[in-house]
């Protein structure tokens, strides 16, 4: 690794280590060949992605993208309720 590289202090963001979404799935980071920090959720699909250049900024979007995940998971589930 070059010294001017950063590592990431975690290798996947999930409920049993992250307080702010109890009930996702564990995200997976890393650092690609462009100099930009990558995470996902492992084994989705389609994917899900979000990146960014730093990884304060990366945990940033990390958050966001599972904040609109839940949301999502949310609004379904009172429709879902609605209809049974």
């Amino acid at each position: 690794m070059l010294a001017d590289q950063q590592e990431a202090p975690w290798t996947t963001w999930g409920s049993a280590r992250n307080r702010w979404h109890k009930n996702s799935r564990p995200w997976e980071t890393f650092s690609g060949i462009d100099r930009r920090w990558h995470a996902r959720i492992r084994g989705a699909t389609p994917p899900i992605m979000v990146h960014d250049d730093d990884l304060a900024g990366l945990r940033e979007e990390i958050i966001r993208k599972q904040s609109q995940l839940d949301e999502r998971a949310w609004a379904e589930g009172r429709l879902s309720s609605r209809d049974g």
